[in-house]
């Protein structure tokens, strides 16, 4: 691998004013139809491997390794590997920094961004497909399946599911797409450059994801294309990032404020199952108020009245009774629309599981329902509420 410094051109984008250590980074003008850029942070387990998946790919690519703060282990991996270009920042300069600097050396037509914890499919067919796939779009959301290698990770693993069939229903219903998740995504780099690149935000691609609708660019969904992601088994690193996605939605709220409020009304029939299959245990609480209590009270009274084990006048009198006080009723529109709503989203998502290849266990989703689903909306209240009420978007371990 050489060893050599280089000064290279400037992109459309504001560059690092940082001091940096190139190394390994040429700036051929040829041009090639995929880039791949992949940011690391100190070390990635998975790296290597990735790399060899890509360099056997048959399609025109570069791949453009960049790389914070590296341990000796990624020094050394990294040197075994030829045929790539790598950026190393001896300081940590943050995600957003890194992505946006290896644009300047990126010759595809489109730029395909993978996560350090993502598992390339072993196929030589994979960068060709992400080429088929978005053609005629601007931008092209990935699967991705979670490796159940814990008991958190299996819970994880519905999560993305959900949010993987929200984007499937809603390409496939709507032909519209609000959601690009940063672990595995592919965009066309005029585009990217049309928009500056990516903001310096906590999440920079739900950021990318809104400009690019607000902007009326076509976003795709592909199910016939999928990656492997490596995600916590610590619940205090799970808390963390969930912390740092909801300070994330929190900022891009603040930020977009009028804007993408009305883009939520003109759109919301993908909005509103977006926020469905993102906390879907709370489905139920939205489908509560609308409900009449009449029609729980006419409901019940029926059954009441035809039920053979209470014909008589005297039990079918004390049943009655019972209903009339308005908490009686709003106890029992409380369960029914709870077991309503957890059939229908249970249908839906076992149809959809199956239809994209996820794995489905009643148990594990009983427990991702009620348990997790309450537990990520209780977080994502902690971070709205410090960014939108106590203005604290700092998050821990993460560099903007």
């Amino acid at each position: 691998m050489e060893n050599n410094q280089h000064s290279c051109p400037s992109s459309s984008l504001n560059q690092l004013q940082t001091e940096r250590n190139l190394v390994n980074v040429t700036c051929e003008s040829k041009k090639v139809k995929v880039s791949v850029v992949i940011p690391i942070y100190r070390e990635s387990f998975i790296l290597r491997k990735n790399i060899q998946v890509l360099l056997k790919q048959d399609l025109d690519k570069e791949i453009i390794v960049v790389i914070d703060e590296p341990t000796e282990k990624t020094k050394e991996e990294i040197e075994k590997v030829d045929g790539i270009k790598v950026v190393i920042h001896k300081e940590r300069v943050g995600k957003v920094n890194a992505i946006n600097e290896a644009l300047s050396f990126c010759n595809g037509e489109v730029i395909l961004f993978l996560d350090g914890d993502v598992e390339l499919p072993d196929s030589n067919e994979f960068l060709r497909k992400v080429f088929e796939e978005i053609k005629g779009y601007d931008a092209l959301d990935i699967r991705k399946i979670i490796v159940r290698d814990s008991f958190l990770a299996k819970l994880i693993y519905y999560d993305y599911a959900s949010l993987n069939i929200f984007s499937w229903l809603s390409f496939k219903s709507t032909k519209k797409l609000i959601t690009l998740n940063g672990a595995a995504f592919a965009i066309k780099k005029e585009v990217l450059l049309k928009l500056d690149g990516f903001n310096k935000m906590i999440t920079e691609d739900i950021d990318l994801a809104i400009r690019l609708f607000m902007n009326g660019y076509k976003l795709k969904y592909s199910e016939n294309i999928f990656v492997y992601c490596y995600t916590h088994s610590s619940l205090r690193k799970w808390f963390k990032q969930r912390l740092r996605w909801a300070k994330g939605g929190a900022e891009i709220v603040a930020v977009y404020n009028k804007k993408l409020m009305l883009e939520i009304v003109k759109n919301f029939e993908v909005f509103f199952p977006f926020l469905v299959f993102l906390f879907p245990s709370f489905f139920s609480l939205i489908f509560y108020p609308l409900v009449p209590n009449s029609m729980i009270y006419g409901i019940s009274t029926t059954i009441i009245l035809s039920a053979g084990y209470i014909q008589q006048s005297f039990i079918s009198a004390i049943a009655l009774s019972w209903l009339k006080p308005t908490v009686t009723i709003s106890f029992i529109k409380g369960i029914m629309t709870m077991i309503v709503s957890t059939l229908v989203f249970f249908v839906i998502f076992y149809i959809s599981s199956k239809k994209l290849g996820y794995n489905f266990s009643i148990l594990e989703f009983l427990l991702f329902y009620f348990f997790y689903s309450f537990l990520s909306f209780t977080v994502a209240l902690i971070g709205f509420v410090e960014v939108l009420i106590m203005k604290k978007r700092n998050c821990e371990n993460w560099k903007v």
